[in-house]
């Protein structure tokens, strides 16, 4: 009897044993499966990894203001006029390569070319960081559509034009793709890189680049439109005369519009002639931190215009 309680009492404890050890066994597969899968879905969903899937091979996100401006400072020139009779070059606009002799710019700058070239000026664009670099150019192409009410809010829309330069120009920017303009949506990131006036220098060219927001994406009457029509781009990107003509930038380096001027109030002030002390109401348009450009699209349509194609 005694032999049978012995034997009876290691028969429990080896199945108690056994059950701990299974009880062991199904927890560590647990635990393994639960933390191979926390590190899948880590890898799956963390910003970390959605961001560098965005970002440029090798790029840092907090560097692609950087990284654009050097890979297209020697895209982008200071339009400039010399009148008769004097060698000092007055800077107007900002224009960036596009093609191998073509500069875009704002379909007013064109204007402003024409008209100087009236007065018998000759038009040159100065590159950037350049220093003495002066490229003789003309304007070649002023879309129908600017200033015609018929097309857009006050005339405002289509404001893109081009410049044909004497010679091969040594680096082009990069338009979007479709796909990246039909893609834009407010509170999408842009550097403008221009020559705002009040810091052109035509005798050492440094252009400046600022970065904003998207603000809206609107037809040129300013209201919803599908992607197709959706051409008027809003930011908040600093600016100044000087600026028009700029390209505005993705982060990553493409090219998705043109800088084109800044949206104004008006209002009424009453002035007093200091001369006879008579009182008199003016309107006095003030500007403000909203700016609009032209999509890219634009420029490829100017392009296809003066034979240019495949860009």
């Amino acid at each position: 009897m005694i032999d049978q309680a012995i034997v009876a009492s290691n028969a429990r404890r080896s199945d108690r044993g056994l059950k701990l050890a299974l009880v062991l066994l199904v927890g560590i597969v647990v635990t393994s499966l639960s933390f191979g899968a926390f590190i899948l879905f880590d890898r799956v969903r963390s910003p970390e990894s959605e961001l560098a899937e965005r970002v440029p091979a090798g790029g840092d996100p907090s560097t692609a203001g950087s990284r654009l401006a050097t890979a297209n400072e020697a895209t982008i020139y200071m339009l400039a006029y010399r009148r008769p009779g004097t060698d000092r070059a007055q800077g107007f606009c900002t224009g960036f390569a596009v093609a191998r002799e073509i500069i875009a710019t704002n379909a007013h700058c064109v204007q402003v070319a024409n008209d100087e070239i009236a007065r018998g000026s000759q038009i040159i664009a100065l590159r950037n960081k350049a220093p003495g670099v002066a490229v003789p150019a003309r304007p070649v192409y002023l879309d129908a559509r600017f200033r015609d009410a018929r097309f857009s809010r006050e005339g405002t829309g289509y404001d893109v034009g081009l410049m044909r330069v004497a010679g091969a120009l040594p680096a082009f920017a990069r338009l979007a793709t479709e796909a990246e303009l039909f893609a834009l949506h407010e509170g999408d990131a842009v550097f403008v890189y221009g020559f705002p006036g009040m810091t052109m220098n035509e005798s050492s060219p440094v252009a400046t680049i600022t970065l904003g927001l998207i603000n809206r994406v609107t037809n040129f009457q300013d209201g919803i439109a599908e992607p197709a029509s959706a051409q008027k781009l809003q930011h908040s990107a600093q600016t100044s005369g000087g600026s028009s003509g700029s390209p505005i930038f993705l982060p990553s380096g493409s090219v998705v519009g043109i800088n084109a001027g800044s949206l104004s109030d008006e209002e009424r002030q009453i002035v007093i002639d200091p001369s006879n002390g008579q009182r008199r109401e003016v309107g006095v348009n003030r500007g403000s931190n909203f700016k609009y450009g032209m999509r890219a699209d634009l420029i490829r349509q100017g392009l296809v215009s003066v034979g240019v194609i495949g860009l």
